[in-house]
């Protein structure tokens, strides 16, 4: 968690202001730090997106229950925990095309209903 908001302050020590960052998820410590830094440096940031780095769903949904209480996270962008398990039994020929489109999409939907109640927890 430290070495992001370390990186996070090079970044800006650089005089690189991104408007978005996208970011694996930290604890709810550092998305305090992290949110304290954006507001101090960078105001215009419109926010941080989660990476997924082809995490379970298990640690992405725990990633968006810590975010919950910081408007600065605005969503995910995890392709590879949605999609990469189905494509691999896809790739070995262990699932027909439309098996593999059912499954990337119930993934997709499990992931959303976690963002949406994410708040819950």
């Amino acid at each position: 968690d430290d070495t992001v908001v370390a990186c996070m302050k090079m970044i800006y020590d650089l005089d690189i202001r991104p408007d978005w960052w996208k970011l694996p998820s930290p604890s709810k410590t550092a998305w305090a730090k992290m949110s304290d830094l954006v507001e101090q440096r960078s105001p215009h940031c419109r926010g941080v997106i989660l990476l997924g780095l082809d995490a379970p769903f298990e640690e992405l949904t725990q990633g968006f229950v810590d975010s919950a209480s910081f408007p600065l996270c605005k969503g995910f962008a995890v392709g590879r925990s949605i999609f990469s398990g189905p494509s691999e039994a896809w790739l070995s020929n262990k699932i027909s095309d439309d098996q593999l489109k059912q499954q990337i999409g119930q993934n997709y939907m499990t992931l959303v209903d976690a963002w949406n109640k994410r708040k819950e927890h």
